[in-house]
């Protein structure tokens, strides 16, 4: 390859990368800008949503009774409750970053129905595809297990570390990791859908690639808080597991790095949440 077409290369693939950074720094900063001292309004408006989505959870309660066929009224009000209300939510955060009120009953419109119904079952199959690797590989664990006895499955997990238990759980918790990283990446590209759903208009052509850089930068906010879960999850899980006992050593520390990720996710939450009503700003 010539010096000059390498070297030509090598300048454009800088300037891409300036570019990114440029589009990271200015999008967390009018990012903050949106929501500084507006935050009680925010929240306000986000627990709206938590309200509903717990009341989805109520139905669960009755798998410890008789009544366990009632469990299945919870999938049910997901989908027909808070998948078209995700889509309310995108117009109210839309309308929070042109300076209106996230609290108001515009988060739980139930307009157009139908069609945030339709768009949300979109999203949830597209959100399938995108986890393929992660399901299928949960699908095969759990036939694994329901076919092998526990001392054969931690055999199995001590050959994959190399004699080590604690590493053949480390690789197969890296593994699943990687796996899960397409689907996570894709919750944030795919909710500029819901944006666009919102503002009744279609993403045009060179949209996908910012909006996915968007979703990355989402999840890159998120990584802190992953990073104390996997942490919690090698301290607590190796001496319960390992000697089959009710062995809870690692607990109590577990739980002050679960403790963490809460105390990481919170600031962060906004900040993910506004990633595209901010850039979406410039769309609209």
């Amino acid at each position: 390859m010539p010096f000059s077409l390498k070297q030509a290369i090598i300048k454009h693939i800088c300037f891409i990368e300036r570019m990114d950074k440029l589009l990271y720094k200015e999008l967390l900063s009018e990012t903050l800008k949106i929501k500084k001292g507006r935050d009680a309004d925010f929240w306000k408006g986000v627990f709206l949503h938590i309200l509903v989505r717990l009341a989805a959870l109520i139905p669960l309660a009755a798998i410890m009774t008789p009544h366990w066929e009632i469990a299945f009224l919870s999938p049910a009000i997901f989908v027909f409750f808070v998948l078209p209300l995700r889509f309310s939510m995108a117009e109210g955060l839309l309308a929070f970053a042109n300076g209106e009120k996230l609290f108001s009953p515009r988060v739980l419109s139930f307009e157009n129905y139908f069609g945030k119904l339709f768009m949300g079952l979109r999203q949830v199959l597209k959100m399938l595809l995108s986890g393929a690797l992660i399901l299928g590989a949960a699908v095969y664990v759990i036939h694994l297990t329901a076919v092998t006895d526990p001392f054969t499955f931690i055999r199995m997990l001590q050959q994959i570390g190399g004699g080590s238990f604690e590493a053949g759980l480390a690789v197969a918790a890296g593994v699943a990791m990687l796996l899960c990283v397409p689907m996570l990446i894709a919750e944030g590209f795919f909710c500029a859908d819901r944006f666009f759903y919102t503002i009744k208009k279609a993403p045009y052509k060179g949209m996908g690639k910012k909006y996915f850089k968007v979703g990355f930068l989402s999840f890159l906010l998120l990584l802190p808080t992953i990073a104390c879960v996997v942490a919690a999850l090698f301290t607590a899980a190796p001496p319960f597991i390992q000697s089959l006992t009710q062995d809870t050593s690692g607990f109590k520390p577990a739980m002050y790095m679960l403790v963490g990720a809460v105390i990481l996710y919170i600031p962060a939450f906004p900040v993910r949440k506004l990633l595209v009503p901010a850039e979406m700003k410039n769309e609209a």
